[in-house]
């Protein structure tokens, strides 16, 4: 579910405002937008400060920030210009229709936030399940494996989405359609389809199987000592089963966000939802999914003990 997806529902768009005044949804998208990118800006500076920082979950702040940011850019240009708009028949009109109107940087990054947390699932899998049927006290990935996840959480949702994108877009007659031109309905139809699975069935099947693991290991093993007598009691750190925990909640809050939207662009592809893409309850489910992008800092302040006293320091409030 994605607005660059759903732009050739033409029809159900000019029904918007007979259920919601715009500049309301819009204000409080870009007020969602700046709460993303400023917090997760302060996270990023945070954990840059932190000696047992995790790469994964910084890199999940930037992807979070940058849709924060996309939030803001985009949603201020629907607040300031007006919807006749007209777009010019040009290769800058055209870049125009695809990143403001379009949303497709906003999109990518979003979807990039579903490959992100995969990311941190694997490396939470390895760190926690790994080290216990291997026998060793510590096991971690690699430096380069690191970097080649990290470019594929970004690389992979927006190849993607810009090769099913920028071909099918066009600016015709001074307006801005986004995947309305395809060779055929069968290929549109499926498009729908394995977008849904790859961006978010297949990933949240992996990390709900994962984290299901992760937890019986973890109950399987009542005692966990933190660096203590021999080595097997240092299979599993402590503060690797804290953040794990957290991460568990970080993942929680992003399914119950992103999960409403998604049956529902399901039912619209099945042709059981007639209810369209400008109806209120369509925005209040885009509003859910706008969300993610400003709930992690939340999370961490509240349940990362290490995070919060690196941020009073850096706040001068050491006694906090």
């Amino acid at each position: 579910m994605d607005s660059t997806t759903v732009v050739a529902d033409v029809g159900s768009i000019g029904r918007f405002s007979e259920y919601w005044r715009p500049n309301y949804f819009e204000g409080a998208v870009v007020f969602l937008g700046v709460c993303g990118a400023v917090g997760n800006c302060i996270v990023l500076l945070v954990f840059s400060r932190m000696k047992t920082a995790n790469t994964f979950v910084m890199n999940q702040a930037a992807i979070d920030a940058t849709a924060g940011f996309w939030l803001v850019i985009s949603y201020l240009y629907k607040l300031t210009v007006p919807e006749d708009h007209v777009f010019k028949e040009s290769a800058t009109g055209f870049a125009s229709c695809l990143l403001l109107d379009g949303e497709l940087p906003l999109w990518c990054s979003l979807n990039a936030s579903v490959y992100g947390l995969l990311a941190i699932t694997l490396e939470r899998y390895v760190k926690i399940v790994l080290p216990i049927s291997h026998h060793a006290s510590t096991l971690s990935l690699p430096g380069l494996k690191i970097a080649f996840m990290i470019v594929v959480t970004w690389l992979w949702p927006f190849s993607f989405m810009c090769a099913f994108t920028v071909p099918f877009s066009k600016v015709w007659g001074g307006k801005c359609l986004i995947q309305t031109h395809w060779p055929s309905e069968q290929l549109r139809e499926a498009y729908g389809t394995i977008k849904l699975l790859l961006f978010f069935v297949i990933p949240v099947l992996l990390i709900i199987a994962a984290y299901s693991h992760m937890l019986y290991v973890l109950k399987k093993r009542t005692k966990v000592v933190p660096g203590l007598q021999n080595v097997q009691s240092r299979v599993i750190p402590l503060a690797q089963v804290n953040l794990t925990k957290v991460m568990i909640v970080v993942t929680a809050s992003f399914l119950i966000c992103w999960i409403p939207s998604n049956v529902y662009y399901l039912l619209f592809n099945l042709s059981l939802n007639d209810l369209g893409f400008a109806h209120p309850v369509y925005y209040m489910l885009l509003c859910m999914v706008f969300l993610t992008c400003c709930i992690n800092p939340i999370i961490y302040a509240c349940k990362m003990k290490e995070f919060r006293a690196a941020l009073a320091t850096q706040c001068g409030c050491d006694g906090l």
